[in-house]
This record gives C-alpha cells, structure tokens and sequence, in this order.
C-alpha cells in the first residue's frame, strides 16, 4: 500500500495537483513521501506494527476537495470523519481484504465497531447480506459512506458485489513503478548473498506473516530440493514471523538453501526480481498483489495459490499442497530458457503509458465524486 500511495502522489502531483499525505510519524520519518503530515503513533504490544492517533484535517490542510483513503485504521477513519462533518467527496481505495485478516488480527473486530458507527452518518449506508459476518457488515458501512470505492482487481470487485456495496466500485489497478537492473547489478546482489551461480532461484516477497503461508513455500521448497539440489529459496520481507520461519528452515536443515533478507530500498528490487527463476506467491489475502505485477513487468514467472490471481494472464496455478507446489516450481524452473527478456525501453514505454492513464482515470474519478 505505501508504495502505491507513494507513486499515486508523484503521479498527482506531476500534474500540478496539490496532495497532502496523511501518514504515521514512521512512515515520515523515513522519507515516505515528500511533504507528508506526520501523524503520532504507539507501538501496539505483540504486533509488529504501531497504531496512529487520530488527527484533525483542519490541522493537516484548511482546504481540500477530495479525501482519497487507503486505509480503514485510526488515519483513514480520521479521514472520513472529517470528511463528513466538512462535506467533502470520499474515495476509498480497498487494499486490504479485512474479512480475510480477521483469522490473524483480533484488533480487526474492534475496529469493526467503530466502521459499523459510520452508517449513522450518511444516509445511503444499508443492510449487509444475510449470513455475512459482523466484520463484513462492518465493512459495508464504511463502504457505502464513501462515493466510491476503488479495488484493484477483479477479486475485490467480486468480493465486494458480494458483500451488497451499494457505493459505486471502480476497479483501478496500481500503476507499477520498477526499475529494470543492470547484468552487473544483479551478479553483485547474487555474489554479495552467496547464492551459487548455477543456483536456481525461488523467491518470495511479502510480510512475513502467517496469512501469507510462508510455511507452506518452505515445505514445498523441501520436496523441491530432493529434485533440484541446487535449488535457493530467498525471501524478502520483514514481520513477527521471521524467527519462527527460520527455526522451520533450521529444523529442516535448509540453511545453505534459503536466505531471507531484509526489505531493500524500492529502487534496488528490480535486481532482486532479476535474479529470480520464478516468484511464488502463495497468499490468499491479496486484493492485487503488486509484487506479482512488478515481477511480471520484468519477464518473471509467477506461481500463485489463489486462483482469482490466477484470472486473466500467464499467472500459473498451484495447488495449496507442498508435493503440488513443489511440482509446479520444478517444472517452471526448468524451462527458465523460455523467459522472454524485456529491454529497459520497451519497459520502460510500457510503464509510463500504464501510469500516464491510471492518474487520467483517477482525476477524472475525482472530478466524477466532486460535481455537485
């Protein structure tokens, strides 16, 4: 989500829009988007994560003409209160699936009191379908408060016609903004993590957290080991979950197989990609899977699990089993020569014709949400 709000407002702003971001303190603080209204915010015990405060918009900016919201935490919520209260159009970009999190996240149900007051706000909020959860009726309330919802892929729009949104959806997908590495580059990134040159590369990018099954790759990359001995695993990301899944690789005595590396700079993931003989994604949780999109731009492969990712490209479906995982990396890695390649201006065309009609598309949304 922060690099989607991060280009969405280079993009917004190269066009000679004003955009004020409302981000934790964090978030600023590590150069999250120039300009950004940093918002207090404290560390939540056991979580990986810290909680913002809420903030006042007259503090933040004295006018504003669209509040866009990406998240429904303490800052988006801040957001569509003041919206409200000054009758300013909401958008709301759905990227995170609640319903979904709500296994993992207890803090999601509490949330969900307070998404259920907003239907007492705007009149147009309305009744959930019968048998959905008290999460997803929640959801619908923040949903329908708003003028319209922007999902990202087809999944989110089905997922959302099934929850009774009554609020327009507008599917939207990311623009995708990486950068295609150099050979040398890339040889340094594989010299600098010691993975063999005849090595063939499975990686994983993500949060390393138990909703992305991370535990399921790492079961399917023991059965493919015991066919392509030369095979490396490398996982990038960060979260609560990094110890356990590394005494997993321990216990399975994988360590010369598998490295699992810090989040890199953006800018620098076009070499991770790069080095890659495929991407496997085997969450469930995505509304789109940005990594996916990023690693395709660049010629990779991608396996996924969830078959609504696997909906309308060259995505190849797995099964959730670690023997049928294990089948399809095998068979993927081994037909590496067929990899088209992508040249840095053709991809580089490519990406500026994609964001030049996703920020056409958003402002005429803006326009569309504005009019009296």
């Amino acid at each position: 989500m922060a690099q989607v709000v991060r280009l969405t407002t280079q993009l917004l702003r190269s066009t000679g829009d004003e955009v004020v971001v409302v981000a934790p303190s964090e978030a600023s603080a590590d150069d999250f988007v120039a300009g950004c209204s940093a918002v207090r915010s404290v560390p939540i015990p056991g979580r990986d994560y810290r909680m913002p405060i809420f903030f006042s918009l007259r503090k933040v900016h004295p006018t504003v003409d669209v509040m866009h919201i990406h998240t429904l935490g303490p800052i988006g919520l801040s957001g569509i209160r003041e919206a409200i209260r000054s009758g300013i159009p909401i958008v709301i970009t759905w990227h995170t699936d609640y319903v979904a999190y709500e296994e993992y996240y207890s803090e999601i149900r509490w949330a969900a009191r307070v998404w259920s007051i907003l239907r007492v706000s705007r009149s147009k909020a309305s009744e959930s379908r019968p048998g959905a959860g008290r999460v997803a009726r929640a959801l619908l309330n923040a949903m329908n408060v708003a003028d319209a919802v922007i999902v990202l892929s087809e999944k989110s729009e089905i997922q959302l016609s099934g929850m009774g949104v009554e609020t327009r959806v507008v599917h939207l997908p990311s623009p995708v903004d990486v950068k295609v590495p150099l050979e040398d580059e890339v040889a340094r990134l594989r010299l600098s993590l010691g993975i063999r040159s005849q090595a063939r590369v499975v990686l994983g990018v993500g949060r390393l957290r138990k909703e992305k099954s991370w535990d399921l790759l790492i079961q399917a990359f023991v059965e493919l080991r015991k066919g392509n001995p030369d095979s490396h695993l490398l996982l990038v990301g960060e979260g609560r979950h990094r110890t356990e899944l590394w005494k997993s690789v321990t216990g399975f005595g994988l360590e010369e197989g598998v490295t699992i590396l810090q989040p890199v700079p953006h800018h620098q993931m076009g070499a991770v990609f790069a080095l890659a003989d495929v991407l496997c994604h085997t969450s469930d949780t995505e509304t789109q899977g940005l990594v996916i999109d990023e690693a395709e731009c660049l010629g990779i492969p991608v396996v996924v699990t969830d078959p609504y990712l696997a909906k309308g490209g060259k995505r190849i479906l797995s099964d959730k089993s670690p023997d049928g995982l294990a089948d399809t990396l095998h068979r993927v890695i081994s037909g590496r020569t067929c990899r088209p390649q992508i040249s840095a201006d053709a991809y580089s065309s490519t990406q500026r014709c994609r964001s030049a009609n996703y920020v056409m598309r958003l402002r005429d949304l803006y326009e569309q949400v504005s009019r009296p």
